[in-house]
């Protein structure tokens, strides 16, 4: 304790100089040298305060521990830069999926049932929603949650599911953090059956008595959302999305070892009904809660009332005609043709908001048919998005064409969303061509001129890709992958160079360097970070045919700038990912000669990896 309260003495010092002045002012007021008896008092109230300064004192240099234990943590989990995720789902609306809700606190609760959840439904029907809301229940005191993201590389493995989920389970819980700071292995590259092992299910084991009576006293759950999307990224294991990824497999024998902890650790998990999901969170060992849609959704279901109540929420600031129950009569006609999906409900909603005659298109849908009973949700959501193309794009010249392929291509396969100037340059377009493009995509799109052009869900993405979409907007992904291979060659080739971000001295860590942080967001535009990490995945996803147009421009990267390369690696924490690169190039290209020089260069650098770049350049230099 001696030790930690000297490591700490400014702190201590300042809380004894403001409790001095305390003492002073508090005497003064008394009159402790006229009354014993309040000079009584005040010892009393002395001795009490002293307790309490010495308090606040160790919780002060606790506290202090514990934020270096932390940001410790961050660095073996993150590299320090814990990812943000881009965008998050919106809670259900207020007083809809009651009864779902009201299920899963049941469950969460009972402990001694099985304690995995899965909550599934098809594409649309709002299950991120209600991991939203689920995780938002005062009850559950936000609970460790993570949201797989589909077009956000941080968000797409199980090794970013497992470490932020220790990360949170170290904020509540101090034995966590203690077990896991103890544990030698080098945890960034550990494989996802062992992180788990050594990350949650070894800690949740061995939780010290305090904090297995607090997680006793209250529901411990950990949520996971879109399960699905993991490893949907994954190129050389998946055919255009088509096939679960070995990072899914993995996964999904980790979730299914959920089932050895103590039935009151609750693991929730939404995802669509994939077959693979559904071989390992078999009934056995897993709760299932399925969320109605299609013929299933009945003007008696809950799911029919609570689209219903969505519309009339959604539809209430339009006023197209006098009446004060426009919005009440417009929801009564577009529910039955919702059939449960949200995705179809929000998305012509939107389309209602920005009509300039929202009368006349809810005439069009009085009179139209309802959807056949043996549709699928992505019939129904297909035929809603190919009016969204067609009303906004019809009659378009094949250049403009091309470039909203180009576009949607991008924002489908790119591992985050592109800035608007690096979608310019990608296109080859104007700002005005891709302002147009936006606001035809308006209703399936975040909103706001200034947000990174992101689909709103996912299934527009499936949409693009599949046979039901028109030709002229249909992307096919060996292409996109081709056209994003392209622009980060081209990227990589006129950025790099040596010492980008002007590093003043070679004598010091990237670490240590003054203002690294600074430096590297001035040295190293946000193309050049994505391009430097994900060229090599876009080149995975071309077909090899068409791969060799990009074989020149990969050899002058590789032939003049690929030390550079390592030195932007290095400054992006992102080093462990060259030797994986190289291998897939490797593999995928005809120029092994060079690579084995490559290989070797990359190895060595790895061996001093911590240390700062320009300093191992010359001998770097002098190999080549």
């Amino acid at each position: 304790m001696d030790a930690l309260i000297q490591d700490n003495k400014e702190k201590i010092e300042r809380i004894q100089k403001c409790f001095n002045t305390f003492k002073e002012e508090f005497d003064r007021a008394i009159g402790v040298d006229t009354n014993m008896q309040v000079a009584n008092t005040n010892n009393r109230l002395e001795g009490k305060i002293c307790i309490l300064c010495l308090m606040t004192q160790l919780t002060l240099v606790l506290e202090d521990k514990r934020l270096k234990q932390l940001g410790e943590l961050r660095e073996r989990l993150f590299g320090g830069h814990q990812p943000i995720p881009s965008h998050g789902a919106d809670k259900c609306l207020k007083g809809t999926r009651q009864d779902i809700l009201t299920n899963v606190i049941t469950l969460i609760n009972d402990p001694k049932d099985r304690n995995i959840i899965w909550i599934k439904g098809s594409l649309g029907v709002g299950k991120s929603a209600l991991a939203a809301s689920i995780r938002s229940l005062p009850e559950l005191q936000e609970p460790p949650y993570f949201a797989f993201i589909r077009n956000d590389s941080a968000f797409t493995s199980a090794s970013a599911l497992w470490r932020n989920i220790t990360f949170q389970l170290a904020l509540r819980y101090p034995s966590i953090l203690e077990h896991i700071l103890k544990i030698s292995t080098d945890i960034s590259i550990l494989q996802t059956p062992l992180l788990f092992g050594k990350l949650v299910k070894g800690p949740l084991a061995a939780l010290s008595e305090s904090d297995r009576n607090l997680a006793s006293s209250q529901p411990f759950v950990v949520i996971v959302d879109a399960l699905d999307e993991c490893g949907d990224l994954d190129v050389g294991r998946t055919k255009d999305r088509g096939f679960p990824s070995k990072e899914r497999e993995d996964l999904l024998q980790t979730l299914s070892e959920w089932q050895d902890l103590p039935k009151n650790f609750k693991l929730v998990v939404t995802s669509r009904p994939n077959k693979d999901i559904e071989r390992f969170l078999s009934p056995s060992i897993s709760i299932h809660i399925s969320i109605p849609s299609g013929s299933a959704v009945t003007d008696q279901t809950e799911a029919f009332a609570d689209i219903q109540t969505f519309f009339e929420n959604r539809l209430a600031p339009i006023k197209p005609t006098s009446s004060p129950k426009w919005h009440i009569e417009a929801a009564k006609i577009l529910t039955p043709h919702a059939v449960g999906i949200f995705q179809w409900a929000n998305t012509i909603a939107t389309l209602f908001r920005e009509a300039d005659d929202p009368g006349t298109l809810l005439e069009e849908y009085h009179n139209a048919k309802r959807p056949r009973p043996d549709s699928s949700d992505m019939e129904r959501l297909s035929s809603l998005y190919r009016h969204v193309l067609k009303a906004s794009f019809d009659r378009k010249k094949e250049k403009f064409l091309k470039a909203f392929r180009t576009v949607a291509g991008a924002m489908v396969f790119a591992m985050r969303p592109l800035r608007d100037e690096d979608m310019i340059t990608h296109a080859g377009i104007t700002q005005a061509t891709l302002n147009h493009i936006r606001a035809g995509l308006s209703s399936v799109v975040d909103p706001g001129e200034k947000a990174p052009l992101r689909f709103t869900h996912k299934s527009f993405d499936d949409f693009l890709l599949s046979n039901e979409c028109p030709p002229e907007f249909a992307i096919v992904a060996h292409e996109q992958h081709h056209e994003l291979a392209k622009l980060c060659l081209a990227t990589m080739s006129a950025e790099l160079g040596f010492n980008m971000s002007k590093l003043e001295t070679s004598c010091l860590k990237n670490s240590d360097q003054p203002n690294i942080e600074e430096k590297i967001k001035t040295g190293i535009s946000p193309l050049l970070s994505y391009s430097c990490r994900f060229f090599v995945y876009h080149l995975s996803g071309t077909r090899p045919g068409d791969r060799q147009s990009l074989m020149n421009d990969l050899k002058k990267v590789v032939n003049n700038q690929l030390l550079f390369w390592f030195e932007a690696m290095s400054l992006l924490k992102k080093m462990k990912w060259v030797v994986r690169a190289l291998r897939t190039i490797l593999d995928l290209c005809d120029v092994r000669v060079i690579l084995l020089y490559v290989a070797f260069l990359t190895l060595l650098f790895i061996r001093h990896r911590t240390t700062n770049f320009p300093a191992l350049f010359e001998m770097l230099s002098d190999l080549s």
